[in-house]
């Protein structure tokens, strides 16, 4: 019970917009209103309650009444603003607490019907003698604020309870204070985060696949992918790059950069709210699996992080089974631009996801430890033509991309003598080069179905 009061104390008002994306804005401010800290702003009767809610769920003005106030006034938003302290630099001390309240997973299925509300009572078919009565008409009126009355409290019942216990029924269970070692320092996180800004490849695919909704991100471009867009319930501002004035703006509780990042950006973006990076002790090869399960660790969502990796290893299986062309042809993956041309190394996201759906990686151009994951290539170079692959997916950015064709290519890729698959769609690089549980699912019909083609 004291945790549950510490909460309604310490929290802020959640939206009922995050819940269900479907209700109208304005609901926001009812709840904010009927929940707020201060009883004197709250509403003073159920009615003034009901009428707020019927003129946020109908799109009409809420009417005066005598008996309490009767609109929203402008000094008490839904979602107020916070004031996180800057995160002290590592060694300086532990991280503070954030206010947070429990997040929630796959939004509600939107209600596509619009709500019903009493307009009057229906024509009379009878003649006068049947037109309602005074009394009638009353009772209508009784049974329409009622009806709003019933779900002005269903709502707050599911906002409460997220502001109280943390999570929906049957969601997220209680969040265990995490202590995170980073290649950069210690994080110390008290509370579930909910204000995630993620900024490193492949982290907002992690993030949005564990069902959390960041306030920021960064993508290729500056546009969220197409296999991320069902994925984001929100409007999160999207940067190609990381911008440490957009990123304050948005008031994270938690920055995530798994990418290679060094200790200048590391501390510019920790001076604005706790940063995850990679683990200090990485021994283990940085496939999205192992990065989704170090950014679930934070966010509290372990279980989630399992349930995708079990799916994607599954959805693997079927591939491989259904394309046996794959198993055991060598492949090379090749970035060519127009004016360099490099090779994905081994391990690293295109290896990886080549070798889960049966091809062997041609293991000449194996990654050091801490090395890059593209390494020079040159079709005209000795050892390549001794270690030429079966298969080479040609991953095209350069400008005369488009259609798949050869069109621009030097010879001696036109003469290629084994299979060569080119890919110049952006989306599907983007998706082979980042990795992630979404990722790989997109992988799963867009390049799957390109090589099927080429390779029987």
């Amino acid at each position: 019970m004291s945790a549950m009061l510490a909460g309604h104390l310490m929290r802020p008002v959640p939206r009922p917009t995050d819940v269900n994306p479907a209700l109208p804005p304005a609901i926001n401010d009812v709840i904010a209103r009927a929940l707020a800290k201060d009883p004197a702003t709250r509403f003073q009767t159920a009615g003034a309650l009901a009428a707020a809610t019927a003129a946020a769920l109908t799109n009409h003005p809420a009417q005066p009444t005598t008996t309490g106030p009767s609109g929203i006034p402008g000094s008490h938003p839904s979602n107020p603003t916070l004031t996180y302290p800057p995160t002290p630099p590592p060694g300086a001390g532990s991280a503070p607490g954030w206010p947070a309240y429990g997040p929630h997973g796959t939004a509600a299925a939107p209600n596509h019907g619009a709500p019903q509300h009493f307009t009057g009572t229906p024509p009379s078919l009878d003649g006068p003698d049947s037109a309602p009565t005074p009394q009638r008409r009353k009772r209508t009126r009784l049974i329409a604020a009622a009806a709003v009355l019933v779900a002005a409290l269903l709502t707050a019942t599911v906002v409460v309870g997220l502001h109280l216990f943390g999570h929906p029924s049957g969601g997220l269970g209680p969040y265990e204070p995490q202590t995170l070692n980073t290649k950069f320092g210690t994080v110390k996180l008290e509370h579930r985060p909910v204000a995630i800004a993620a900024l490193g490849p492949g982290d907002p695919d992690a993030v949005l696949s564990l069902g959390a909704q960041p306030v920021l991100m960064n993508a290729a471009g500056a546009t969220v992918p197409s296999w991320l867009q069902p994925l984001v319930h929100s409007s999160p501002p999207v940067f190609a790059a990381a911008d440490p004035k957009a990123i304050a703006a948005a008031k994270p509780d938690l920055i995530i950069d798994t990418g290679d990042i060094d200790q200048p950006t590391y501390n510019a973006l920790a001076a604005i709210a706790p940063t995850l990076t990679q683990p200090a002790d990485n021994s283990q090869d940085w496939s999205w699996q192992t990065q989704l399960n170090w950014i679930a660790t934070a966010l509290g969502r372990t279980d989630a992080a399992k349930t995708l990796v079990d799916k994607a290893q599954a959805e693997q299986n079927t591939v491989r089974s259904e394309h046996r062309s794959f198993q055991g042809k060598s492949i090379v993956a090749v970035n060519y631009t127009g004016t360099t041309t490099t090779a994905a190394a081994t391990p690293s996201p295109p290896s990886s996801y080549l070798e889960s759906i049966g091809f062997n990686y041609n293991t000449h151009y194996k990654r050091s430890p801490g090395g890059p994951a593209q390494v020079p290539f040159n079709i005209n170079d000795v050892d390549y033509i001794a270690q030429r692959s079966d298969v080479m997916l040609l991953l095209r950015t350069d400008p005369a991309a488009g259609g798949g064709g050869y069109a621009g290519l030097p010879a001696k890729y036109t003469s290629f003598g084994g299979t060569l698959v080119i890919i110049d769609d952006p989306a599907t690089i983007n998706a082979l080069t980042t990795g992630g549980p979404a990722a790989t699912s997109y992988l799963n019909t867009t390049l799957v179905t390109k090589l099927a083609n080429q390779i029987h």
